[in-house]
């Protein structure tokens, strides 16, 4: 299986687990932070997740679990939009495997 899969599998896993944590309206009581807005919709977010398990740090990307896009966690873990270009300049492996994360977000909001 190639990198890029298994990181697909992983994501899509991490994705199902946050999907079902909005159904009941919050994140896993390890997974609550302070509530902060998407920098592009100003959907508040009060629940992060990592493939690692970790809380968000400053420097932190965040995908949007409303428009998908693209946010970095500040010194105050308030989110500030970014743009694809900025989040490419991160490395396009990076950048790749991001925007199959924000994919799969976009695909599982309702219609």
């Amino acid at each position: 299986m190639t990198a890029s899969k298994k990181f697909e599998r992983r994501a899509l896993r991490s994705v199902k687990r946050a999907a079902s944590q909005m159904e009941v309206g919050r994140a896993r009581s390890g997974d609550v932070m302070a509530p902060t807005a998407c920098g592009h919709c100003g959907k508040v977010l009060d629940g992060a997740s990592h493939r690692e398990g970790h809380r968000p740090k400053p420097g932190h990307l965040c995908v949007c679990t409303g428009c998908g896009g693209f946010n970095l966690f500040g010194s105050d873990l308030q989110l500030s939009a970014l743009q694809d270009d900025d989040v490419r300049a991160m490395g396009e492996d990076y950048f790749a495997e991001m925007s199959v994360l924000r994919s799969m977000i976009r695909g599982m909001r309702p219609s």
